[in-house]
């Protein structure tokens, strides 16, 4: 499907926070702004509010892993980022990083009640550590003013914005119909701009996730001058 309805509200309100990071950053002294974004297992709002806004320098998401140490590692980025620009703006969905965060011993991960894998605070994490790196690192310059940015419930709870209605609108009319041809165990959606009915089993078969290689991800990379932050 092209899209899933209030994907474009959410992208449109977390831009908001990504300007609140940006002005946070930029009013004080070695400043960072950092936005947790939502995306368990894709990142495509970070990605897509990250290339729409246009104020990013570093975006993080689930289906591209970072090193956290090293000369290629995202701490030491942002020190070349804070190096060049005296502040620094990242974005991150909530499920990236999480293979610095789980445990490593090989002991199972902990379970909500839905069956899915817990996932660890990102922001909280980073937060510590850039603070950590930047306090103590002889080459990092000095300490940093981080601020971090939670807006999920604030983009779940809004409104939704002009298409998204319509779209929303236009997908309850096709169910109906739907419904009154007599079709079952379907969904509908938009798929290459035509509206169409597709088997619940099969859009649940796989998780629809950015792809590393893809354009748009290689457009915001190119957009961000952002490198691979991994070996």
């Amino acid at each position: 499907m092209d899209h899933t309805f209030g994907f474009q509200t959410a992208v449109e309100e977390a831009q908001r926070s990504l300007l609140a990071a940006k002005v946070e950053a930029t009013s004080g002294l070695r400043g960072i702004g950092l936005v947790k974004l939502m995306g368990r297992q894709s990142g495509f709002i970070a990605m897509q509010a990250s290339l729409a806004s246009g104020l990013v320098d570093i975006c993080l998401i689930p289906e591209e892993p970072f090193d956290l140490e090293g000369d290629h590692g995202l701490l030491a980025y942002i020190e070349r980022v804070m190096a060049y620009k005296g502040h620094c703006v990242l974005c991150c969905a909530e499920g990236a990083g999480q293979n610095l965060l789980q445990p490593q011993d090989g002991s199972p991960r902990e379970l909500d009640p839905s069956g899915n894998v817990k996932l660890k605070d990102i922001g909280i994490f980073l937060k510590h550590k850039i603070r950590q790196h930047f306090a103590t690192s002889p080459t990092a310059g000095g300490p940093v003013d981080l601020k971090l940015i939670d807006p999920t419930y604030m983009i779940r709870t809004i409104e939704s914005g002009q298409q998204d209605s319509i779209y929303c609108k236009v997908l309850a009319h096709s169910a109906v119909d739907a419904a009154f041809a007599g079709y079952t165990g379907i969904c509908v959606a938009q798929v290459n701009t035509h509206f169409a009915m597709l088997p619940i089993p099969v859009i649940t078969k796989y998780p629809r996730r950015v792809d590393p290689l893809g354009k748009p991800w290689t457009r915001l990379k190119a957009d961000v001058q952002q490198p691979p932050l991994h070996k």
